[in-house]
C-alpha cells in the first residue's frame, strides 16, 4: 500500500479539511490492510540493495478483507536491481520505506497479488463483491461527490 506524503497530508488541512493532517488519517489506510508478509527473502545487505526493508509498525493488519496482500516479489532480477543503481546514479536515492511520510526516491512496492490465487486482489473484490447484494448499499457510477458525511 503506497500513501500520500507528509506533506500532502498536511496540505489537505491547509486547504480547509480540519482535522485531515499526517498525524490523524495515517491509521486509516491500516484498515484495508489484511495480510503481512513483509520478509522479502533477502540478506539485510541485498534488502538494501532493492529497497525491500518495510518498517513493520507503518503496515497493519486488521482489514475487513484481502485489499492489499503485503507480500514481496517472489524472486529479484539482476535488473530490478540495475534499476535502482541507475536511479541512484541520476541522483535518485532509494528509500527503505516510503510510507514513514518521504515519498521521494526509487522503493520495491508491495505486489496485490494473492500468492495463493494467482489472482489480483483489490478493493472490489474484497469489500465490494461480498456485499453488493446488500438493500442499503448504492452504487452510482459515473457520479461526482461532494461531500461524505460520518454519522
Amino acid at each position: 500500500l503506497l500513501r500520500p506524503s507528509k506533506d500532502e497530508f498536511d496540505a489537505l488541512e491547509d486547504f480547509g479539511s480540519e482535522g485531515w493532517n499526517w498525524e490523524s488519517p495515517c491509521p486509516h489506510p491500516f484498515s484495508s490492510q489484511f495480510e503481512k508478509t513483509h520478509s522479502s527473502g533477502l540478506s539485510a545487505n541485498d534488502a538494501k540493495k532493492y529497497p525491500a526493508l518495510p518498517e513493520s509498525d507503518l503496515h497493519g493488519t486488521d482489514g475487513g478483507g484481502r485489499a492489499h496482500l503485503e507480500i514481496f516479489p517472489g524472486f529479484w532480477t539482476e535488473l530490478h536491481r540495475i534499476l535502482f543503481d541507475t536511479a541512484e546514479a541520476l541522483g535518485i536515492p532509494r528509500n527503505l520505506e516510503p510510507v514513514h511520510g518521504n515519498t521521494a526516491g526509487t522503493s520495491t512496492c508491495f505486489p496485490s497479488i494473492d500468492p495463493r490465487t494467482s489472482s489480483r486482489s483489490h478493493i472490489a473484490t474484497a469489500y465490494f463483491e461480498p456485499n453488493q447484494a446488500r438493500k442499503n448499499l448504492l452504487v452510482l457510477p459515473n457520479a461526482q461527490v461532494l461531500r461524505v458525511s460520518v454519522l
